[in-house]
Parts: structure tokens; C-alpha cells; sequence
């Protein structure tokens, strides 16, 4: 099997986005591939030591793994660092913004990193964006294209429920 570049930015607060975010990232980094994932946003807050607070359901299926006991989506991270060639690096700005610590973050997260460096570090691989939803989308926002100057040639990784990059000459609709 040959061995790519995936990465994926993690953002949302809802227990569906971030259990598909971990599965990407552990099947990808014990698939053999490089992973790179970026904790920014809601998301962050799941990740500070000993924070137990579970991540709210979206629909159903949230409920049914909860039910089914699925493993929750901090131990596919935690498992993707430690069984494969992942590296999670939390965003800085959001760090700052909500007053975490480095040291106050799960083991197994790496060093901060703002988002210029990290889209630097994902040059050449398959990239991943989480979406918001039309009832997540603050009212204020609007539709944005990506310019292909911050793109690059980037493909996406089927079954993210999220946006998809395109290679600069077809670079899709961003919602925000």
C-alpha cells in the first residue's frame, strides 16, 4: 500500500464530526500514512486534561454510538498517535483565545501550531475540512471561495461530513 499525506481539521463541538475526524485519522495513520490533524475552535476543549464532558450528539447515530458503546473519538486520536505515523498539533489562536496551557492538553497532543504553519505542513497530501451545517452557520456568515493561491493541489478523503477541497483550478465553495 502506498503511503500518503492525510490531513484533517478538527473544529466542531458535535460528538458525529469528531468520531468521523478520529476515524480518518486512526485508519489512516495504522494504514501506514502520514497524518496530520489540527485541533482548533470548539473542538479544543475536549482535549484539555481531564476534561470529561461529552460531546453532544448531532442526530441519531450519535445516540446509537453512544448505545453501542463505540470508542469514543479521544481514544482513536490518542490510538492514531500512538499505533501510527499521526501528529496532532492544537492551534495556537485558539489556545490563546481560551486560555489553555500546552501542558494542559492531553499527552499525546503535540506542540501548538497556528494554522499558516500547519497548512505549510499539509503541502502535498489529502486534506479534510469539517463543515458547518446550515443550522450550525451563524446567521452573519456567507459562502466563500477558497482562494487557489491557499489550497494547493489537494484531493479529498471520501466519508468526512465536511467541506472538500479541490485543486486550485476548481476550488469549491467554503461555508463558514
Amino acid at each position: 500500500m502506498e503511503s500518503n499525506k492525510i490531513s484533517v481539521i478538527v473544529l466542531s463541538d458535535k460528538r458525529e464530526q469528531l468520531q468521523m475526524a478520529a476515524m480518518i485519522a486512526s485508519v489512516g495513520a495504522v494504514s501506514g500514512n502520514e497524518v496530520l490533524v489540527f485541533l482548533s475552535m470548539n473542538a479544543m476543549r475536549y482535549f484539555v486534561k481531564g476534561a470529561d464532558e461529552q460531546a453532544p450528539c448531532e442526530g441519531p447515530v450519535g445516540k446509537l454510538m453512544e448505545q453501542k458503546n463505540v470508542p469514543p473519538f479521544k481514544i482513536l486520536f490518542e490510538q492514531a498517535v500512538t499505533l501510527g505515523d499521526a501528529k496532532i498539533y492544537p492551534c495556537s489562536m485558539a489556545m490563546d483565545v481560551l486560555g489553555v496551557e500546552h501542558g494542559g492538553l492531553e499527552d499525546y497532543i503535540g506542540e501548538p501550531m497556528g494554522l499558516t504553519m500547519f497548512l505549510d505542513e499539509c503541502k502535498g497530501g489529502h486534506h479534510t475540512a469539517q463543515k458547518l451545517t446550515s443550522t450550525t452557520r451563524p446567521r452573519n456568515c456567507s459562502s466563500r471561495t477558497v482562494p487557489p493561491s491557499r489550497v494547493g493541489s489537494v484531493s479529498a478523503a471520501a466519508g468526512l461530513p465536511g467541506s472538500v477541497f479541490r485543486s486550485p483550478a476548481r476550488a469549491a465553495p467554503m461555508e463558514h
